[in-house]
């Protein structure tokens, strides 16, 4: 897969606010001299076509220089949010039990330098204004013609949006505010992403399928590093990362789940009836299968972390000591949590999916029969500098108490009572769809492996064959060809993207990563923005490009790019060896591979 173009539709900096603007002033560029983000009012009739509408909205450009326009921004954000960041500070304040004061300090900065660097242009609903930056930032700038066209589509979306009545949704807590607005960010990225493919050629579902196999492949902190586009935001803490990026990242794989399971019917459902909790984000079958049961408030007002920031502050535990699968656990099996802090002490509440079976990795002093759910939330508390001594926790069905910072004998008592908080019945299910998993066959249009005949690899559709002499063929759905022999293990794929020399990199890349993760060569895999030496490499049906390099000792790679259909996409051949007659055979057969420059899967959708 080609990742940089991916990586775009994730980072588009935008906003989308609810309350009156001061009225800035526009400033009209040169007339001869013609803006970068172009005619907007032809863009978003263009966006309305691929979303079905008709562009009744009339909206206003109002592009401003760097000063103003960032000037503007804060007082709406500032005007917008006032109360639900408070509530944000509050709620991790309380439940972390540090200074409001301080903690608002050590995040605001952070969230300046990131604005500063990824904030691009904003639309405003009260107003229906689209304020712009006049200048072109430099990394926008240094991603040609389609990045600019992506964000400014993701911005256009956002007055269709305006059109079916957004600006009119209010919100009561910050929970409900960022699941809404990923809703908001996930349909106007599903708006881009279909321009985008129609002017690419891309029949609308194949365009949203490779998004979501890039988006269910990919952290974002990888899509970060291999985007190359947020320095910023890759030394953010986890906490402004993950708010920040959320409604991007989060939302745009939401509305592409919905999207596929039901097209624009559903994902029109989901604007006008949508969810109102962060846990639907991050598994959008929750929000078809209706509410969650819900814990009744320890106290009052009443506190929660909310999926979101409970899975943020885990992460950021497991930071330095990275346990698998429990951050993955916790998004498959939260329900909710209620929590209260009373002086020092803390009572916390969560609830996990009673049909839940995988445990996850255990922390020093857990007790081998502990629930998984008592394990998370005793260990997060460790985490954030809870002794062992002041902690006690318990489950009552499935509801686990924890309490912190109280007398031992009122520690166990309070733990019982609040692991026995009643839960309010969910709701019944909006409509009965189910979420398809990601399909790797329809994002590379390669339906099978191909097949062997004697020692001889066939895969018509791609128009390819190769010698697998002394290879044995694995199964591999996210690829045509994957053959192991002694020392070496190859792989050939078909990439639906045109060749670019940052995808080259990311897709080479993400495969070692992959590979030793799962090989556990190296636990640390590679970095994904890791740049390469590229040469031509030629045969009779194409030309294309070749890398060479060796790590980890004697590990071998050598990858090599070749365009097909007409430059629009690419067969990707990848060998990783490990001794000098590893190395041998995969040259062996790599140069036995032929192929066609216009394969049968040029012509079909």
């Amino acid at each position: 897969m080609r990742l940089a173009a991916a990586a775009l539709f994730l980072l588009c900096a935008c906003a989308a606010h609810t309350t009156t603007a001061v009225t800035p002033v526009p400033t009209a560029p040169p007339k001869d001299e013609a803006p970068w983000y172009g005619d907007l009012h032809a863009l978003a009739q263009e966006a309305a076509a691929v979303r079905d509408l008709t562009l009744t909205q009339t909206f206003d450009v109002v592009p401003l220089d760097d000063d103003a326009f960032f000037a503007a921004y804060e007082e709406l954000f500032t005007r917008a949010s006032t109360a639900l960041q408070q509530e944000l500070m509050t709620t991790l304040s309380e439940f972390m039990g540090v200074d409001l004061e301080k903690l608002k300090g050590a995040l605001s900065g952070d969230w300046n330098e990131v604005r500063q660097e990824q904030l691009i242009a904003f639309y405003h609903f009260k107003s229906h204004r689209l304020l712009v930056r006049k200048v072109i930032p430099p990394a926008l700038a240094a991603g040609g013609e389609r990045a600019r066209l992506i964000t400014l589509a993701h911005e256009v979306g956002h007055v269709l949006q305006d059109q079916l009545g957004a600006g009119a949704r209010e919100v009561k807590t910050f929970d409900e505010a960022i699941t809404w607005r990923a809703v908001l960010e996930g349909d106007a990225t599903l708006t881009a992403t279909l321009l985008d493919g129609a002017r690419q050629g891309l029949p609308p579902r194949r365009a949203v399928e490779r998004a979501r196999l890039t988006l269910s492949t990919l952290s974002m902190a990888q899509v970060i590093e291999v985007s190359g586009a947020s320095p910023k935001l890759l030394e953010a803490p986890a906490v402004v990362r993950e708010l920040y990026l959320f409604p991007y990242f989060r939302g745009q794989r939401f509305i592409a789940d919905l999207y596929q399971a039901g097209g624009l019917r559903l994902v029109n459902q989901a604007f006008a009836d949508p969810p109102t909790r962060s846990d639907a984000i991050y598994s959008p079958q929750r929000w078809l299968d209706g509410t969650a049961p819900a814990l009744e408030p320890l106290g009052d007002p009443p506190r929660r972390l909310g999926l979101l920031l409970l899975r943020t502050l885990l992460e950021q535990c497991q930071r330095d000591k990275p346990k698998q699968g429990a951050v993955a656990w916790v998004e498959a099996n939260y329900l909710d949590d209620s929590f209260r802090r009373v002086g020092q002490t803390l009572a916390w509440a969560t609830e996990w999916d009673p049909a839940a079976t995988t445990r996850v990795p255990r922390h020093d002093g857990d007790d081998a029969t502990d629930r998984a759910g008592l394990v998370v939330s005793k260990g997060l508390l460790k985490c954030l500098g809870v002794p062992g001594d002041e902690l006690t926790a318990t489950t009552s069905e499935n509801v686990v108490g924890v309490v912190a910072f109280a007398p031992g004998a009122d520690r166990e008592r309070l733990a019982s009572s609040v692991a026995r908080t009643r839960t309010v019945e969910a709701k019944p299910a909006r409509v009965a769809t189910p979420i398809p998993p990601p399909r790797l066959d329809a994002a590379f249009r390669v339906s099978g492996p191909g097949v062997l005949s004697g020692d001889t690899w066939v895969h018509a559709k791609l128009g390819l064959s190769m010698s697998v002499t002394g290879g044995k063929p694995l199964e591999n759905a996210g690829a045509a060809l994957t053959l192991t022999g002694p020392g070496v293990v190859l792989f050939v794929m078909f990439v639906d993207e045109p060749p670019t020399p940052k995808g080259d990199d990311g897709f080479v890349n993400a495969v070692l990563d992959g590979f030793l993760k799962s090989s556990k060569i190296s636990p640390a895999g590679v970095s994904l923005a890791t740049k390469h030496t590229w040469t031509p490499a030629e045969r009779t049906w194409t030309k294309g490009r070749e890398t060479k390099g060796e790590f980890d000792g004697p590990t071998a790679l050598h990858a090599q790019v070749f365009p097909v259909c007409g430059g629009k996409a690419t067969v990707n051949v990848v060998s990783l060896s490990f001794s000098p007659s590893g190395q041998k055979l995969a040259d062996a057969w790599r140069s036995s591979l032929e192929g066609t420059a216009q394969p049968a899967l040029c012509v079909e959708p």
